[in-house]
């Protein structure tokens, strides 16, 4: 659940700091969806149909279905709150790929966000902008809590709407630092104090509802994305501002580059490689906690592997089309 609430403040950081610094260039709009599709579609699609291809192998029977098609287009999240009682969010043809519902709200975000975003910077609407955002994010985290009045938790925690929040306010902290640094410097300052309470409060919450995996989904989905959201806020925005603190050189230690740079395969592929993990480790009988950190541990590193070996033979010769195709001015 924190993995992928930090997935979403990193993309809505990083996405909106590209766009803001690029607004002023021709084409800027062309060139930021070109760069996108190069970074994002070729893996995704190469990962789809190899992961389709496993799976079909491993239910002997098994078929291609027209749903296939939810996931080809980005709106996979969107299958289970059409209909909630879909056969095919239980078939386990799909089973390997179900955690790409992540990256098909990130994807969705990336439809409107940019000519928004654009739209208020060019039109020089600062205060606006910074209200009507901060206003999205709350109701985005309302429906969330709202939603339980009609759904179980999968609704709430996989649908766009109800998760925008965490896109928004890793672009309100691009938004800030290019537009109030100072704001940014007076919380990065009393960043500790927050973030020990968040965290002291997010243990206490989940303790309370640990009786059952049930209480557990549904307390994560009301409560810890939220607190998870502000945490990881006030996290980036130390590390940004208080550089040479020592959660920032932390960090920025060299010895995080190789894994940023592979982490959108570590995402692609972790999933499937642990689930596939599962029928083989459970045999061992280490218990559940024994076998769970067996193929935490052994699924990381395979994971780790596969994602090295398909940026640096796949995806980055393609990468390298991105000055090619759509080049950014050099500042």
């Amino acid at each position: 659940s924190s993995g992928v609430t930090l997935f979403f403040l990193i993309s809505g950081f990083l996405i909106t700091g590209i766009l803001m610094d690029t607004a002023h260039e021709k084409n800027a709009l062309r060139k930021f969806y070109i760069r996108r599709s190069l970074r994002i579609f070729p893996l995704y699609f190469a990962a789809l149909a190899m992961i389709m291809y496993v799976s079909l192998q491993a239910n002997p029977g098994s078929s291609l279905k027209p749903d296939i098609f939810y996931y080809v287009f980005y709106i996979q999240n969107w299958m289970i709150f059409i209909d909630p009682a879909n056969p095919s969010l239980t078939d386990t043809t799909y089973f390997l790929f179900l955690h790409f519902w992540s990256l098909a709200i990130e994807e969705q975000f990336y439809v409107f966000w940019p000519f928004i975003l654009l739209l208020f910077i060019r039109r020089d609407l600062k205060m606006l902008f910074f209200t009507l955002i901060s206003v999205v994010c709350l109701i985005s985290v309302v429906l969330r809590i709202a939603l339980f009045s009609h759904y179980d938790w999968v609704i709430p925690y996989t649908w766009t709407l109800s998760r925008f929040d965490g896109l928004l306010v890793g672009a309100l902290i691009a938004y800030g630092m290019r537009v109030k640094p100072d704001l940014l410097q007076k919380i990065a300052r009393v960043g500790a104090y927050p973030m020990i309470l968040l965290v002291m409060l997010m243990v206490i919450i989940l303790g309370i509802n640990a009786q059952d995996m049930t209480s557990l989904y549904d307390a994560n989905t009301r409560y810890i994305v939220t607190l998870s959201t502000i945490f990881y806020a006030i996290l980036i925005v130390t590390v940004i501002c208080r550089t040479e603190g020592r959660v920032s050189r932390l960090f920025q230690h060299k010895a995080f580059r190789p894994t940023a740079e592979i982490s959108y395969g570590l995402y692609v592929f972790h999933f499937p490689v642990m689930k596939l993990m599962g029928p083989l480790v459970d045999p061992l009988e280490f218990g559940f906690w024994g076998n769970h950190n067996v193929i935490l541990i052994a699924g990381f590193l395979i994971s780790y592997a596969i994602a090295w070996n398909s940026f640096h033979y796949f995806e980055k010769p393609i990468l390298k089309l991105k000055d090619r195709w759509a080049p950014y001015e050099r500042k």
